[in-house]
């Protein structure tokens, strides 16, 4: 035990960098009061059991599972408890076989970190988060088939024949999981096919029909992640450019400003607020539409639709001036743009 001390020193040392991390890439850092301490233990005792059933046989695999937050049934929270220390006092009362012991302990206390008991990010689990955990699981099977085997004189040819047949299985398994991996399309619908209520999957697969020219597809995927997270603007940003690009500008508008009532990163912002200003402009709205392009602006100088919209925007108010500097600013930022050009010299530039 003494030789294994420096070694946890340097896990708490990586576990801290972790989060360091995580907070400034902007992942979401579940507080006590985001994710509540009686949500995260139930659903840590659940995912035990949960990575306990997939190491038995490895189905129902998700790119994301979505945390259940307080939707997570009691039995089930019991029932994993219940198979867990039923696991735990069996491997205890035969703890003269050392290896179940520290098999058992290997598997419960690598996953300690990844359990949730501190939530980093939106996962209730990842299948990643098994890959060195399930070393101990693999530890106790190993030598307790071994010691079944020579307990019960199984001939060598059996025990390969089993080894065989068990290899296969899982071989198929694993050929079966990788082809849902072969693009987006199919590994976000296998994840809303073996999960409920996946946000991440619903957005990641709108994403891909929107690349495959099927935005009208998209939307119901769009709609049902602002359903699921309508605190977050994603949902309804991407709602809003699907219903933009439909013509649809009456029901972009306030999906728009759904977005940017609840968005926090400058940049997403700044793309929402130049987007509801194109949206106003079509209707009609050009003074609102200013507005927006100016809130844009405001948090991104430099960004580039923006300028050209606003100095578009401005050039049919008969504000040259502020057209002028709009135009000036964009050939600087990107020298290329030969209408924009053209628009300066028609102004008499």
């Amino acid at each position: 035990m003494l030789e294994k001390i420096p070694l946890l020193f340097f896990s708490l040392g990586s576990a801290l960098v972790t989060l360091w991390a995580q907070n400034i890439g902007g992942a979401a850092l579940a507080t006590a009061s985001a994710l509540p301490f009686s949500q995260r233990l139930p659903n840590a005792i659940y995912s035990y059991a949960l990575y306990l059933r997939k190491a038995i046989w490895p189905s129902d695999l998700a790119v994301f599972y979505p945390h259940p937050e307080a939707s997570l049934a009691v039995w089930k929270f019991a029932l994993a408890a219940l198979v867990l220390l039923a696991i735990t006092t069996t491997v205890w009362r035969y703890r003269e076989r050392g290896y179940l012991l520290a098999g058992w302990l290997w598997f419960l206390g690598v996953l300690v970190p990844m359990i949730g008991i501190v939530q980093t990010g939106r996962q209730a689990m990842a299948d990643r988060y098994a890959y060195v955990s399930f070393w101990g699981l693999f530890v106790v099977v190993v030598w307790l088939a071994a010691d079944l085997a020579e307990r019960f004189k199984v001939s060598q040819r059996a025990i390969a024949l089993v080894t065989v047949a068990i290899l296969l299985g899982y071989g198929t398994a694993a050929y079966a999981q990788l082809g849902y991996w072969k693009n987006s399309y199919t590994l976000f619908t296998h994840a809303l096919a073996v999960t409920r209520d996946n946000d991440i999957a619903e957005e990641n697969l709108g994403d891909a029909l929107v690349q495959m020219g099927r935005p009208d597809l998209a939307l119901t995927h769009f709609q049902r992640e602002a359903q699921l997270m309508p605190q977050l603007s994603a949902g309804h940003y991407n709602v809003a450019t699907v219903l933009q690009q439909q013509g649809k500008l009456a029901e972009a508008l306030p999906e728009y400003q759904l977005a940017i009532q609840s968005g926090s990163d400058p940049s997403e912002l700044a793309q929402a607020h130049n987007n509801l200003a194109l949206v106003l402009a079509q209707s009609g709205q050009l003074a609102n539409a200013r507005k927006e392009y100016d809130a844009a602006l405001a948090l991104d100088p430099n960004k580039l639709n923006a300028l050209l919209g606003r100095g578009i925007l401005e050039s049919e108010q008969k504000d040259f001036d502020a057209a002028r500097r709009d135009f000036s600013r964009a050939l600087e930022l990107n020298p290329n743009l030969t209408e924009t050009r053209r628009r300066l010299q028609e102004m008499g530039k």
